[in-house]
């Protein structure tokens, strides 16, 4: 049990623990797994949910505007064609 702990890099609790016990043909019980894991003070580490970064460190700038550069006399229909992407 140990072994599939730490070979896990101690992300393994006892659902994964006794999954990869018993493909290794071990029968024991999550009881069991829990207890002996709490007996050695081996706790999950649980993933953290991911958080967008929302500032922006290397100093990009936004696209220059080529509607605004364009002259209204020289618009003709669908001579110019936007979309957008939103995420």
């Amino acid at each position: 049990m140990r072994n599939c702990y730490f070979e896990n890099r101690r992300r393994y609790g006892t659902r994964r623990i006794r999954g990869a016990l018993s493909k290794n043909g071990v029968s024991i019980g999550r009881c069991k797994i829990r207890r002996l894991m709490k007996e050695e003070n081996l706790k999950a580490i649980q993933a953290r949910a991911f958080k967008p970064r929302t500032t922006d460190s290397k100093g990009i700038t936004a696209a220059p505007n080529l509607l605004a550069e364009i002259k209204s006399e020289e618009c003709a229909p669908a001579k110019i064609v936007i979309g957008d992407i939103t995420y």
